[in-house]
């Protein structure tokens, strides 16, 4: 029998203690130790494999971009809308596929940014140039998987961070969302019933509870809840939302619950996953279809050019100017916090605060003494 403390020198780590072997092992700075082993070698087997399955994978050092950003969005906790960003924008980066990803250098990221700017494509047979949005985007998809190369060990430094400012796309000024007057909002409902009272619902969806078109299309029958007004938004097994924060419970307003009950009786797919806005064989519209119909009922409706998001956008702008608390305009947006609300909206709010300053500065300087007072 070994003495107690006895190491077998054939396998390092391996010690007896007790009336068994043990192991000891250090990983990520925890001391671990494990014993009942019947023999060294027992011992010493386990802790190889636990120091195996506690080292970080190894990158081959020479692995090429394409590859590797494959790697990175597939392995990404991402959903699958921005996946699908991301994957978008990882096309305008094929200069960089046969790259290796140590030897991708700023010198690489700046001739990336030229190349966009300078380019052309052709919308409706002219060419424009790309977006700063768009390159905006491609260098923040590029600057992530440079960060992964950094932790990787593969790079030293995120050659997008090392961009200068001169080098950076120039935001151009956001182009306003115009408020829909009441009477053009009713009107844009009224004409979207004309094409079925599914789409009289999708409007309001978007106008009234402020859903994202993904939502619309993919809402079904077993998140309405009639008793309480209420819409719960969530994901379910075949569709993801875009944030965490997305998740959430949204009250119907009259006309929403009118619409909805009217629909809701009218057709004949209503139960559990059925889709409240199916297509014609039951199954949930692709993003691209559903999006020319929406445009062809706007279009109908003298309002050219509106797609359903900025229906969304003035549901919150709407309500920051009939001055509604930020916590309940954040929830009902479904925002992960205030912040969020107010950076999205920070027009909106300006908007607000000047509106209001300016009705002071009138009712003090040429108001009555009784509007001044107030």
């Amino acid at each position: 029998m070994p003495a107690q403390g006895e190491r077998d020198e054939r396998y390092p780590g391996a010690y007896y203690h007790g009336a068994s072997w043990w192991y000891q092992i250090k990983i990520n700075g925890q001391q671990i130790r494990k014993g009942g082993f019947e023999t060294a070698l027992e011992a010493y087997n386990a802790k190889t494999k636990l120091k195996e399955a506690g080292k970080p994978p190894v990158v081959p050092s020479d692995i090429r971009f394409k590859q590797y950003a494959d790697d990175w969005l597939r392995d990404s906790r991402l959903a699958s809308t921005s996946k699908d960003t991301y994957r978008h924008n990882l096309k305008h980066l094929k200069s960089l596929y046969l790259t290796k990803v140590k030897d991708i250098t700023v010198f690489d990221v700046r001739r990336i940014t030229n190349e966009m700017e300078q380019k052309r494509r052709v919308v409706g047979g002219e060419e424009i140039p790309y977006a700063s949005l768009t390159v905006t985007g491609v260098l923040k998809c590029l600057s992530k998987i440079m960060s992964r190369a950094v932790s990787d060990g593969i790079l030293q430094v995120n050659p997008v961070g090392q961009l200068d400012t001169d080098h950076r796309p120039k935001h151009k000024r956001a182009k306003k969302i115009r408020m829909l007057e009441r009477e053009e909002a009713q009107h844009l409902v009224s004409v979207a019933e004309t094409f079925g009272q599914e789409w009289k619902v999708a409007f309001l969806l978007a106008l009234h509870a402020g859903l994202r078109k993904s939502e619309i299309i993919n809402i079904t029958w077993n998140r309405i809840d009639f008793p309480n007004r209420l819409i719960v938004v969530s994901p379910d097994d075949d569709h993801e939302l875009k944030t965490e924060a997305s998740e959430g419970v949204v009250a119907m307003s009259d006309d929403l619950f009118r619409a909805l009950h009217a629909w809701h009786e009218e057709t004949e797919w209503k139960f559990g996953n059925d889709y409240v806005i199916p297509t014609s064989v039951r199954t949930a519209w692709d993003p691209t279809n559903f999006g020319r119909r929406v445009k062809e009922i706007t279009k109908a409706a003298g309002l050219e050019g509106l797609t359903l998001h900025p229906l969304r956008h003035n549901l919150a702008t709407a309500m920051i100017h009939a001055d509604v608390p930020d916590k309940v305009i954040s929830l009902t947006m479904r925002h992960s916090n205030t912040h969020v609300t107010r950076t999205t909206y920070a027009h909106a709010y300006k908007e607000r605060e000047n509106r209001e300053t300016a009705v002071a500065a009138v009712n003090e300087l040429f108001g009555s003494r009784d509007s001044a007072r107030a």
